[in-house]
């Protein structure tokens, strides 16, 4: 009876020590040890993970912030989170809450994909796809990040052209003359010149920002045309994307 009684012990400690979290609630992925916890910051208020990415070399990175099922992709996306080294609890990487992400694990690399709405599908019109995709691994004992800009951001020629077409019969005003329908459009628009500029035509450049000083977009809308234009920066420095040591 004695030694029943020192193996539930032994038991009950050995479960305390690895309890799991349900990943209903907040869209965890995966049970999660609390061993490996979250440290407290602006984005992150929760010790306990959404997530555990297992990376070689032993190396575990806990995903904190917030999580939340989009309708519109079918998956799980995150805002305002950071990427934390399980070894040291410390915050190794940060995103912002006013974008949209999805994580995945590729083997051993966790890969981060920035979501985003821009005028790509066939007639140009809204589709939701990642811009930017930013990979994690490690090597010797240390974690890199690797950056990659989508090649599929792109139009063609005779799309290009149409663009232009458009932009003939777009009346430009400022955002506080416009309904939200109106806006939505306008919105579309800079989208297009932003993505015909990467996709080579240099004069849609400089009508992208001079369309940006007529619409003075503001709120959400003015946060939407930033990200327009981050698209625009990183794709004139696509040679210096190179992959960095980040611990």
């Amino acid at each position: 009876m004695e030694g029943y009684c020192s193996l539930k012990a032994i038991l009950f400690c050995l479960c305390f020590l690895i309890v799991t979290v349900s990943c209903t609630e907040n869209y965890r992925q995966h049970p999660v040890l609390v061993t490996c916890t979250c440290p407290i910051s602006n984005n992150n208020h929760d010790p306990i993970p959404q997530t555990i990415a297992n990376l070689s070399g032993d190396i575990a990175l806990a995903i904190c912030g917030h999580a939340g099922q989009d309708s519109d992709l079918g998956a799980i996306t995150y805002s305002g989170f950071n990427l934390s080294d399980c070894r040291s609890h410390k915050i190794i990487y940060s995103w912002p809450a006013d974008q949209h992400f999805t994580i995945e694990m590729d083997n051993d690399t966790l890969v981060v994909k920035n979501m985003l709405q821009l005028a790509m599908s066939p007639r140009m019109d809204w589709v939701v796809e990642p811009w930017l995709t930013e990979r994690f691994y490690s090597k010797a004992g240390h974690i890199y990040r690797a950056v990659y800009l989508d090649t599929e951001i792109h139009y063609s020629n005779s799309q290009i052209m149409q663009v232009y077409k458009r932009m003939d019969s777009t009346t430009w005003k400022q955002q506080s003359d416009l309904d939200s329908n109106k806006m939505m459009r306008m919105m579309r628009f800079a989208s297009q010149l932003m993505i015909a500029s990467i996709s080579g035509d240099t004069n849609a450049k400089g009508i992208f920002y001079r369309f940006k000083e007529k619409l003075q977009p503001q709120n959400e809308y003015a946060i939407w045309y930033a990200q327009f234009e981050k698209v625009m920066q990183f794709s004139e420095q696509k040679d210096s994307l190179l992959t960095r040591k980040i611990y």
